[in-house]
Parts: C-alpha cells; structure tokens; sequence
C-alpha cells in the first residue's frame, strides 16, 4: 500500500545514482571496499577516459567517491573507493528503489488502491501516481 514511508523513501532516489552509468561504477565499488583502479573502472561500466573522468568528478563532488594515488605498483595507479558518506547514501537509494520496484509491481498487478483513496504526504508520489 502507498503509505507516507513510501513518500519519503520515494525522495531517496537521488539522481546522482540513478544516472545508468553511474549506478553502475557506484555498484562496482560498493563490491570492493578498498577500491578499483581506474582501469578497472573503465572496463567495467564499458566507459571511454574522458565519461568516467566526468562520473567521477560530479561523484566526487558530491562527496560519494574519493581518489588515491597508489605509488607501490609498477606503474602509480589513481585508486577509486566510496566514501561513507557515498556508501549510505547508495543503501538509501537502494532501499528506494526497491520499494518503488514493489509498489509499482503492485500496481501494474491491480493491488493498490485507487489514488483517490490513499492519503499521500508528498506531492512528488502524488504526481507519479496520478499518471499511473
């Protein structure tokens, strides 16, 4: 059921994650806590130099991704790891879009109510659903 926890969790959907090329170089990283290379990076979310430079500059900026240099290799390598911050922020959105993955599933299959009929506390949700 669309409740008020659904609206506020539905605001968790930050859109610096939720870009597809981003999700997926935050979705790397959140499998390795001691980060990935920039190589590594750039062949796993299929991205040239300058689309991840950029990534990770608005990352960056946001505070989700920090860079290190790693000098004990052969050749030095800029290491990219989540920082805290990046870390909860990416479970927040994870949960959100697991529960609007549910309650739009629920939807399409007939299980909610009409919108008329659901007290809504946000706007935003009210707005999505009214399209639905």
């Amino acid at each position: 059921m669309l409740d008020g926890s659904f609206a506020t969790s539905f605001l968790d959907l930050n859109r610096v994650y939720h870009e597809p090329k981003r999700l997926a170089l935050v979705s790397a990283l959140a499998t390795v806590m001691s980060g990935l290379s920039f190589s590594q990076l750039k062949e796993i979310c299929d991205l040239s130099d300058g689309n991840l430079n950029r990534h990770l500059r608005v990352s960056e900026e946001e505070g989700i991704v920090m860079s290190r240099r790693d000098s004990n290799a052969s050749r030095p390598k800029k290491i990219i790891s989540l920082t805290g911050t990046g870390r909860d922020g990416f479970a927040r959105y994870l949960k959100a879009a697991e529960e609007a993955i549910k309650v739009a599933s629920m939807a399409l299959s007939g299980e909610l109510l009409p919108v008329e009929e659901v007290k809504v506390e946000s706007s935003i949700v009210e707005e999505h659903y009214q399209i639905l």
